[in-house]
């Protein structure tokens, strides 16, 4: 988790870190001055002149305000840290993920970088902001009042320094601890609150008394740790103070103010390591092989090998020539696109492959897919290609045709028209053409669909209840057998 952490940490602005550090050590020093204040106070108001605190009094109120100011300064400072934080690890996971082959992750692993954005995100913005204060605080705050009292009672200063490492250490050890069992992230919550279910099975009571106990002894653990760490303060203060009980009260009260930091620190250094299973799938994700990624293959024929769309259905198979047209007709539109989404990439069959040229489409790199696949469907038209349009004539029969109507009531068979033409600039290799939103395919449309599919290896999905057009061979799906046949 720290290799992620220094990792995306590069990745934000230097002297925003650098500038945060130094409020959030300031801020921690100033809070150091503030708890070592404590003790001339208290010895003050014990005097028999109590005026003598009010200068000490007034020094506190300083230190305090400028502590504040600080803290004011340094909160939206955090949060910025942290939104740039969030924004590259959000985009050093994109650019890696669309470097792999498609499918690649696996439902498993997509699940746990979806579990990201909700509870690693959370810790990873409140980083900088909220986290790192108390970390900080925890280190630089004791040793503030522990270089103060070396000058002001030797004997003091040591008795604290080592009483404040036995704090850290037992602080830490206890929280670590408490997290050394395995916290089930955010995508294993919701799969275990989605299988919970809607009236509580027998026993979940006598299961939430079993909580209880545990969740009490946490909380005792913490109590009796600061209770030890403050009763054993007292006992050596009142030993060095020489039996001072004014001084003895002022060094508990410095004690106790010292041991709170580390506490703190303790528990939001769990809170990290409790997102230390969503980082480390990241990481992995990150550094791990992309594999093999092809480029596309020479040719562009596809081939369904034992391909099986549900469990329990017979597989089947087929191949469709390069620079073919063919229209996928009957059944339903889901199972027509889901055969498309199949041939183009965009899903993986739950059995068998799809090869494109010989070669699985999964294995192909993405960029190649990208540049080499389209998904042709109805588009409105931007102001551009309404001026300046293809020259041809079924393209200049549309504009006009525009013209003479509203442009933002354009018929759904205008707007897949201004999807083919707009298909025609990427030049693609392997094409689906989605007519399945229309009532029925117009002559100019079935035209230039005709003359798009020349040059290159084409899927149609017509509507529903049209035929196949006469320059493409069919491909019958027919659902209740859930057989798949090409017919010419």
């Amino acid at each position: 988790m720290k290799n992620v952490l220094t990792s995306f940490l590069r990745g934000t602005d230097r002297r925003a870190l650098s500038a945060l550090s130094l409020s959030l050590v300031a801020g921690a020093v100033l809070q150091g001055i503030a708890f070592a204040l404590i003790v001339p106070i208290a010895r003050a108001l014990f005097a028999p002149e109590p005026r003598v605190a009010w200068p000490w009094i007034a020094a506190l109120v300083v230190v305090a305000a400028v502590q504040s100011v600080l803290h004011h300064r340094s909160v939206p400072m955090g949060n910025e840290l942290g939104a740039q934080l969030v924004t590259t690890v959000n985009r050093t996971v994109s650019q890696r993920i669309s470097q792999l082959p498609a499918h690649q992750l696996g439902a498993a692993r997509s699940d746990r970088l979806a579990a990201l954005d909700s509870s690693a995100i959370v810790v990873l913005m409140g980083l900088p902001a909220h986290v790192l204060r108390p970390l900080v605080a925890a280190v630089v705050t004791p040793m503030s009042v522990i270089v103060i009292a070396v000058f002001a009672a030797p004997a003091a200063a040591m008795l604290i320094a080592v009483a404040w490492i036995v704090s850290l250490v037992l602080a830490f050890a206890a929280a670590r601890m408490l997290t050394a069992t395995t916290e089930p992230d955010a995508a294993q919550w919701l799969e275990r609150v989605r299988s919970w279910p809607v009236q509580p099975p027998a026993g979940a009571a006598r299961r939430i008394s079993s909580i209880v106990l545990p969740a009490a002894g946490e909380v005792l653990l913490w109590r009796s740790i600061e209770l030890l760490l403050c009763g054993a303060m007292a006992v050596s203060v009142f030993v060095v103070t020489d039996g001072d009980p004014v001084t003895a009260v002022a060094l508990i009260l410095l004690s106790a103010l010292m041991v709170r930091p580390t506490t703190e620190a303790a528990l939001l250094a769990s809170t990290v390591l409790n997102s230390r299973e969503v980082l480390r799938n990241v990481g992995e994700l990150l550094d791990g092989d992309p594999g093999a990624q092809q480029d596309w293959p020479e040719h562009d024929d596809i081939e369904f090998a034992e391909v099986g769309l549900a469990v329990g259905q017979v597989p089947f198979g087929f191949r469709l020539a390069a620079r073919s047209c063919t229209a996928l007709l009957g059944g339903s539109d889901g199972i027509r696109l889901t055969l498309a989404e199949l041939a183009t990439g965009n899903l993986a069959p739950p059995s068998g492959r799809v090869l494109v040229g010989g070669t699985p489409i999964a294995d192909i790199a993405p960029g190649e897919v990208e540049r080499n696949v389209h998904w042709v469907g109805p588009a409105d038209p931007t102001s551009d290609e309404l001026v300046g349009l293809p020259e041809s004539e079924v393209a200049l029969r549309a504009a006009q045709r525009m013209r003479a109507t509203d442009s933002t009531t354009l018929s759904e068979s205008d707007r897949a028209c201004f999807g083919v033409l707009r298909a025609f600039g990427r030049a693609p290799r392997l094409a689906v053409v989605d007519l399945t939103s229309l009532h029925a395919v117009d002559s100019e449309l079935d035209e230039l669909v005709a003359e798009f599919a020349r040059e290159r290896t084409c899927l149609v999905l017509p509507p529903a209840d049209a035929g196949a057009p006469a320059y493409a061979q069919r491909l019958v799906v027919e659902d209740l057998s859930g057989k798949i046949e090409a017919r010419s």
